[in-house]
């Protein structure tokens, strides 16, 4: 019996997270989408769930999002900038939550 592979949440992208959703679930990967309600993603079949947030304040509707209802042990990876700056400024929140932000330097995304 093989383990489990971790699901991942994608952040924002356009086709490029489509793409990335579609690479993951060919692999057994659960996916949810987190973008804009415009995002091609939001009505794909390659994901477990697509959460909109869209709004005055996107960043940090993303950032609660992964620290209130994310699984735990998901891999967070970015598919565009707003995605990247919120991993760099709040890489320690994420990893306290159980998640797995993508390997980056922080300082270089910044």
């Amino acid at each position: 019996m093989t383990a489990s592979l971790p699901p991942a949440a994608i952040l924002g992208g356009i086709e490029n997270a489509l793409s990335v959703a579609r690479s993951l679930t060919r692999a057994g990967i659960d996916v949810y989408g987190l973008g804009p309600r415009t995002s091609p993603l939001r009505h794909s079949r390659r994901r477990v769930a697509f959460f909109a947030v869209d709004g005055e304040d996107p960043l940090t509707n993303r950032l609660h999002w992964l620290l209130t209802k994310c699984p735990r042990g998901a891999v967070v990876l970015a598919c565009d900038d707003d995605g990247l700056e919120l991993i760099a400024k709040h890489r320690s929140e994420l990893t306290e939550r159980g998640l797995v932000p993508m390997e980056a330097n922080d300082e270089v995304l910044l």
